[in-house]
């Protein structure tokens, strides 16, 4: 918020000083955080993150009142500048331009600014709910902007179209790299391309620029895995001879393939060699690594994410429970987890409390 510091008061208002907050129908006991210089002087205005002890409902423009700690006299009164505010980092660079731009007077002003200054994009549904925008203006607001709109099942993003530009040759830049660096491998996974990022994007905008890059043929995808079109892994001859070995007894297994202490068994291997193996031939694209001691090969991974479609079809609210997932497979409940744990982590589906919803098409995932 910005507030002003009441002529009356004898002294500064200075960082994290308690107080009450009056907005609305609420009074709330907070901490008033000071953003810059560390105090406000009576009859001066300055800029705050007030830390609430309870929630309360808040939007940009509301006005407010804070009291002192007992509640006697006013010290203060201001407006609601952004009511998302971060934990931490308040009081950085960024976030006072954030808030500078959030100021703006109208919200076509406060998007621009924004787009322009967060190059790893802006959360839309944070901004509208923010500015408290119907529905026609929110449609009006996207009319009008040149930026690229990212909407999601969970989200919607904006990104600027030059920052757009920079995080899609960033993705091919952080896959040329990978296949330069280890060509014996397929490619890296989402989480190894998000780690390898200059900044930390919101995983439905990185797989956003994904997607695109594979309408795009810039990408290509198996399961987890992105690689150029043109890789291929290159295995050596020792790990090809092993495969022919495993590979039958994976597929044997179908919806429920053997564990890798069972495979070690069954092959006389050491445990250890063929966890070793097993990790290389994820790598290679062979398989997917569904849990630590469980591997799928790609047929049987997309039968089972098959399944995933058949019972959102089925239900009302398109989400499914692993209790309906297990008793449709047939495989389990500690491996059903597993299976969904796996989708959600590779965007083919998204957890929502204890119920699972897709929100990537099957064929985007595994072809």
């Amino acid at each position: 918020a910005r507030i002003e510091v009441s002529t009356s008061e004898a002294k500064a208002l200075r960082h994290w000083i308690p107080a009450h907050l009056h907005l609305g129908a609420d009074d709330v006991t907070c901490r008033i955080a000071v953003l810059e210089g560390g105090a406000i002087q009576p009859g001066e205005s300055g800029l705050v993150q007030l830390v609430l002890d309870e929630a309360i409902g808040a939007l940009r423009g509301d006005r407010l009142i804070l009291r002192d700690q007992s509640a006697r006299r006013t010290i203060a009164g201001g407006v609601v500048i952004d009511p998302f505010s971060p934990k931490r980092g308040r009081a950085k660079p960024e976030r006072l331009a954030h808030l500078g731009a959030m100021a703006l007077p109208d919200a076509d002003q406060a998007l621009a600014a924004l787009l322009g200054h967060h190059a790893a994009g802006v959360d839309l549904r944070q901004f509208t709910t923010a500015w408290n925008l119907t529905d026609a203006e929110i449609a009006g607001l996207y009319a009008g902007a040149e930026f690229k709109l990212l909407k999601s099942a969970a989200s919607v993003w904006g990104l600027a179209t030059d920052h757009w530009q920079t995080l899609t040759s960033a993705i091919l830049g952080v896959v040329d790299a990978a296949h330069a660096e280890t060509p014996n491998l397929l490619g890296p996974s989402e989480d190894d391309i998000a780690r390898a990022l200059p900044l930390r994007y919101d995983r439905d905008v990185l797989r956003a620029a994904l997607q695109a890059l594979l309408s795009a043929t810039e990408l290509a995808r198996q399961g987890p895995i992105f690689h150029r079109p043109d890789h291929k892994a290159q295995p050596d001859d020792a790990d090809l001879a092993l495969w022919l070995r495993v590979e039958p007894l994976l597929v044997a297994g179908g919806r429920r393939p053997p564990r890798v202490r069972e495979l070690a068994e069954t092959l006389a291997i050491e445990l250890a060699a063929l966890e070793s193996f097993l990790g290389r031939a994820a790598l290679f694209g062979w398989i997917y690594k569904i849990a630590a001691n469980r591997y799928y090969p790609p047929a049987a991974a997309r039968e089972l994410a098959g399944l995933v479609e058949e019972l959102a079809a089925q239900s009302d609210d398109a989400t499914i429970s692993a209790t309906q997932y297990k008793d449709l497979s047939g495989i389990g409940r500690n491996v059903s987890i597993n299976v969904l744990e796996f989708f959600n982590k590779i965007g083919f589906t998204q957890r929502l409390g204890d119920k699972h919803r897709i929100i990537q098409p099957l064929e985007d995932i595994f072809g």
